[in-house]
């Protein structure tokens, strides 16, 4: 396990994931699970692996989390995940999508799947987004562009509550790419990060302590 961190850079614990048969399966809202579950295998390149979607929507559930941000390279299912929980929670997700035609579909998919309430997207960039986000945030969901990330951590971290969590894809494919963020939430005594146990570009999550 501690080759698994050291190979992507993190130097905290090594977490499990619950594996279930069907990551889709047990989600309280047959609405939005059968929308979610249409996107994820609809697409030939999700935004996230369906096994590590339903990871963080049971780490929402886990600890109550009601306030959220999902930044990535577009609207996906990742975002579609967070909705989902914030749905149970009572919560609510800014989501970015940087592309006015695709905001429309996100739109209509968020109406048919009971989570438009939940949601709040914003169109642009997230680089343009993030700085000016109020927050406090519970949750900070980093899906976007690797090389991307330490500059949008920078800009939301003073913005995350004691106790709030960033997560982060890509962390062990790309981790080239996310040296700078990989050092950022490694560095820093105020932060504690671990590596999620389950196969794929890599999960990340970090607990802004104080």
């Amino acid at each position: 396990m501690r080759r698994a961190l050291m190979a992507a850079g993190l130097c905290g614990a090594l977490i499990g994931a619950r594996q279930t048969p069907d990551p889709f399966g047990g989600l309280a809202d047959p609405r939005s699970a059968t929308v979610l579950a249409g996107l994820c295998s609809g697409r030939a390149q999700p935004d996230i692996a369906a096994r590590d979607g339903r990871y963080i929507y049971e780490l929402v559930l886990r600890h109550r989390l009601e306030a959220g941000v999902a930044f990535g390279p577009s609207c996906g299912c990742a975002a579609f995940w967070l909705a989902a929980a914030f749905g149970r929670t009572g919560g609510r997700l800014i989501a970015a999508e940087r592309d006015g035609s695709a905001a429309r579909g996100v739109r209509a998919d968020l109406e048919r799947a009971g989570l438009s309430a939940h949601v709040d997207l914003r169109l642009g960039e997230a680089a343009a987004i993030a700085p000016a986000l109020a927050g406090p945030f519970d949750l900070v969901f980093l899906g976007t562009q690797p090389h991307a990330c330490a500059a949008l951590l920078k800009a939301i971290l003073p913005k995350v509550r004691p106790g709030g969590f960033i997560v982060a894809y890509h962390v062990r494919e790309r981790r080239a790419e996310m040296a700078e963020f990989i050092a950022l939430v490694t560095g820093d005594a105020r932060l504690r990060t671990e590596l999620v146990a389950s196969p794929g570009p890599g999960l990340s999550v970090t607990r802004k302590l104080k």
